[in-house]
This record gives structure tokens, sequence and C-alpha cells, in this order.
């Protein structure tokens, strides 16, 4: 995970660029309020806050990136050919 937050736009981006077990429980000691939490690699990925609707978030990125997944307002799971430096791109868009 990244030793500090990534600034993308207003929003403190913590990223943790695999999929394990760690990635499982993680987004349960991430303060959603005060971080958005990326997880994921290899085009397979989750996104989780409250700062913003991740639902319409993940919609606008579907339409851009032909992305399979979903989620709700606050995490998403999403597969597809797209790279953390384009996910960290639109959050800083949003």
């Amino acid at each position: 995970m990244t030793e500090k937050p990534l600034k993308c736009g207003k929003y403190s981006v913590l990223l943790y660029s695999k999929n394990d077990v760690v990635s499982g429980f993680l987004g349960k000691y991430i303060d959603g309020g005060k971080y958005t939490l990326v997880i994921g690699e290899n085009e397979d990925y989750s996104i989780s806050t409250s700062l913003f609707d991740c639902k319409e978030f993940f919609s606008a990125l579907q339409k851009k990136y032909g992305l399979r997944g979903g989620g709700n307002s606050s995490k998403v799971n999403f597969k597809g050919t797209i790279t953390v430096e384009d996910i960290l791109k639109e959050i800083s868009i949003i």
C-alpha cells in the first residue's frame, strides 16, 4: 500500500496494488469518509469511499473503458482493460 495518500484532485487515495487475502478486508479499516481506497492489479479492481458515488463513477468508467462489474454508492468491483494510472486520472477529474 502507498505509504502516504496520493493526491488525486481533491481526493486522497490509498492504493493497494494486490488482490490477496489482505485486500479482502482492508476496506474495513480505512476511513471511507477521509480516503478513497483503490485495490487491485491485472485488470481486476475495487474502489471504496463515501466521498463520491462509486456506482456513478463506475458507470462513467464503464462507458469510457468498456469495463464489467458493479457495486453500490460506496464500493464497486470491476474488471477490464484499465490501468491504475487511468483510474487515478479519472478520480482526479471528478
